[in-house]
């Protein structure tokens, strides 16, 4: 079982990473059919724009349709570094990385946390 999670981390470290070369690095259209990029634009655009049907026509709605893209470009580098987290975790989890940590009993909480604290310093 440890493996298959390993594994699973390298596979969505690998995917990310990709991903994230492509939407933001590649200088041409990527034209895969599946990618996280696509993916997370497709569904947070129907989210909000049901939540901009809500709004009364008007002033209010167009601004609050005109904030997505600044913000789903920081929700898309958030949930990169999310995933890449949890991707780092799993592998850490499936290897049996030896932890020093006060609890005896070690889980992937513990090594999702170790992940973001070595991801963000």
């Amino acid at each position: 079982m440890s493996i298959v999670v390993g594994l699973a981390g390298v596979a969505l470290i690998l995917l990310i990473i990709v991903d994230s070369f492509e939407t933001t690095i590649l200088p041409r259209r990527v034209t895969h059919r599946y990618r996280f990029a696509r993916l997370f634009y497709l569904t947070t655009w129907r989210v909000w724009r049901g939540i901009a049907a809500i709004l009364p026509p008007g002033k209010a709605r167009e601004t609050f349709l005109s904030l997505f893209g600044p913000l789903s470009l920081l929700a898309l580098l958030a949930t990169w570094v999310v995933a890449l987290i949890l991707g780092f975790a799993m592998v850490h989890w499936g290897l049996g990385t030896r932890v020093h940590a006060p609890d005896a009993n070690i889980t992937l909480a513990s090594y999702l946390y170790w992940s973001g604290g070595t991801f963000f310093t």
